[in-house]
């Protein structure tokens, strides 16, 4: 419930996408990014079966696993900043002093 009312700044997948890793996540709205942009697979809550099956399917990419991490590197570079996330924040604090 606190992650719906508040949204999520997981700042170590930030990290693994800069890293050029794809990420493998349970599921949250917040994260439909990586889906979207095939950077990452969201599996189902409480289901270990269908998370280790995520990560093998990703293993078993070697061949274009070169060409996703470049993605995972460049969405972060563009999305994941600090620079993104100070206009974020700037945005935010002109909304509530207007």
């Amino acid at each position: 419930a606190r992650n719906k009312k508040i949204g999520l700044s997981p700042l170590k997948l930030y990290a693994y996408l800069a890293c050029g890793r794809p990420i493998v996540s349970t599921y949250f709205d917040d994260f439909q990014f990586l889906d979207d942009n095939q950077i990452g697979t969201l599996t189902t809550p409480n289901d270990p079966k269908d998370f280790s099956t995520a990560i093998t399917d990703w293993l078993s990419q070697k061949q274009s696993l070169s060409h996703i991490a470049q993605q995972a590197r460049t969405y972060a570079e563009k999305n994941c900043g600090w620079n993104k996330t100070a206009k974020k924040v700037l945005t935010v604090c002109k909304g509530v002093v207007k």
